[in-house]
C-alpha cells in the first residue's frame, strides 16, 4: 500500500523496518522534533527518519512501528487499560496495527485500511476474471 510507510531503509531500499531505541541524548532530543531511530529487518542497517510531515500529521499512526495502514478492534474481546478506556468515552477510536500486533485508541483517524495480502490479491484475481468475460 503506498503511503502506508513512507520511511524506507537508505542501504536496500526496504520498507521492512521497526523502531530502535535511541542510543545518544541527542536521538533522544530528536524524538521531540519528529526523528526517529529505525533498524532495516532485511541488511539490519540503522538510520534515523522523520515521521511527521504535513500530510500525515492528521491521521492515526501506531505508536509502536509508525505505520498508518491500521484496522480495528472490538474493546469486547481484549483488555483494555484505564486510560484506554477513558479515551473511548470521550470518543477516541479504536485502531489496531496488523504488523506488530498493538492495539491502541486515537482520536486521529486512519488514513489506510490495512488489508491481508492474500484477500487482496484473490480481488484482483476476481477483478481480472470478470473483466475477461
Amino acid at each position: 500500500m503506498p503511503g502506508a510507510m513512507n520511511i524506507a531503509c537508505p542501504e536496500c531500499g526496504s520498507s521492512e523496518i521497526r523502531s530502535s531505541l535511541s542510543r545518544t541524548i541527542g536521538e533522544s532530543v530528536g524524538k521531540v522534533f519528529g526523528f526517529f531511530q529505525f533498524r532495516c529487518r532485511e541488511c539490519d542497517k540503522r538510520f534515523s527518519g522523520q515521521i511527521w510531515g504535513i500530510g500525515s500529521m492528521f491521521w492515526a499512526k501506531c505508536p509502536k512501528c509508525y505505520r498508518m495502514d491500521l484496522s480495528t478492534w472490538d474493546p469486547e474481546h481484549y483488555r483494555c487499560s484505564t486510560s484506554m478506556l477513558f479515551k473511548m468515552k470521550i470518543g477516541g477510536r479504536c485502531h489496531r496495527c496488523e504488523y506488530c500486533r498493538n492495539n491502541f485508541v486515537s482520536f486521529r483517524p486512519a488514513k489506510y485500511k490495512f488489508v491481508r495480502k492474500q484477500k487482496a490479491q484473490a480481488a484482483q484475481d476476481a477483478l481480472k476474471k470478470s473483466t475477461l468475460r
